[in-house]
């Protein structure tokens, strides 16, 4: 069986007047092992796609885990894309999924980042949503995002 949607927009912007805020992007990436192939590459052509969207007043950050978490690009400013496009290509699937700790990381990185950012942080993750390491449960997870968002990275 399949389904089809179609959405529809209406907006009161004006597209040749508008200007979006700077925006300060946290990508927390799952690289486990079941990311591996056509999950990850989807992640990365996904970043290269919002790449091209940034503009030279927004910043990108990637975090990635698997068995551990860790900053695998530090706040870079969109402007240097080749250097952002590079680091994309470098993201490869090992390990486990320790979800909740990605998170952690992403958020503790967007409150820093955003701090002292005249612009909007926001974190996106990019997951197919396995967790076996840490919390596994969804309501640790909106929890762990609503408390982001009151503090204003979310």
């Amino acid at each position: 069986m399949q389904y089809l949607a179609q959405l529809g927009f209406s907006s009161g912007l004006d597209p040749k007047t508008f200007k979006r805020a700077p925006l300060n992007l946290v990508a927390v990436i799952d690289k486990s092992g079941s990311m591996s192939g056509q999950p990850l590459d989807l992640v990365r052509e996904s970043l290269y796609r919002v790449l091209d969207q940034l503009g030279p007043d927004d910043q990108l950050s990637i975090v990635l885990y698997g068995d551990r978490a860790h900053v695998h690009m530090s706040p870079t400013a969109a402007k240097d894309k080749r250097a952002i496009a590079a680091r994309i290509a470098g993201i490869e699937s090992a390990g486990s999924t320790a979800m909740e700790e990605g998170l952690q990381v992403g958020y503790d990185l967007a409150r820093r980042s955003g701090h002292g950012f005249k612009g909007t942080t926001r974190v996106m993750l990019f997951t197919d949503e396995r967790p076996n390491v840490g919390a596994t449960d969804k309501q640790s997870f909106m929890g762990m995002a609503r408390d982001a968002s009151r503090g204003g990275s979310a």
